[in-house]
């Protein structure tokens, strides 16, 4: 369900703690210089946003519609863009590294994604279409394997009176 929401409600909203923004419509907000490291803008439509010097690390900009924005010198490192749309997106100086994209992610024809230091990745993709609780059925249980564990004293010292002391197993004169 998409919501509409102003640069400022969203800088607030994110000082305040709030990081998931799923589905936001900021159709040409303006968002320059602003600190999102670590936001879930996924499904979000972005379209004609000033992100010009933003931080964006880490962010989640899965499936988001980013054509005609302006990400020059935005830093984008570490962020999940798979599925996003950055079709006639402005990428001058945007640091990329390590950022993640698909094959349904959509750039410019001259954009190169490895020469910006971005990876092919998939997170979002299970992210996307995957359950947490349906993940969690495609790992096996943990098998639990009864090893008897060796008692701290060998049972001749342990009918002893007096106490030993034990070093790598072995009892220890004095």
């Amino acid at each position: 369900m998409a919501f509409s929401l102003s640069a400022e409600a969203l800088q607030r909203l994110y000082t305040d703690g709030r990081r998931n923004f799923r589905h936001a419509e900021l159709l040409g907000a303006i968002l320059a210089k602003f600190n999102l490291k670590g936001i879930d803008l996924s499904e979000a439509n972005l379209a004609g946003a000033d992100l010009t010097g933003a931080n964006l690390e880490g962010a989640r900009l899965i499936g988001a519609n980013l054509t005609g924005a302006k990400l020059g010198a935005a830093k984008l490192s570490c962020a999940l863009l798979e599925g996003a749309n950055l079709e006639t997106a402005e990428l001058q100086r945007a640091e990329l590294r390590y950022a993640t994209y698909d094959g349904a992610t959509r750039f410019t024809a001259s954009f190169i994604p490895e020469r910006a230091g971005m990876q092919r990745g998939s997170a979002g993709v299970i992210h996307k279409r995957t359950s947490v609780q349906s993940l969690a059925s495609l790992v096996p249980p943990p098998t639990e394997e009864k090893t008897e564990r060796p008692s701290p004293t060998p049972p001749a010292a342990a009918k002893s009176a007096s106490p030993q002391w034990l070093y790598r197993g072995r009892p220890v004169v004095r």
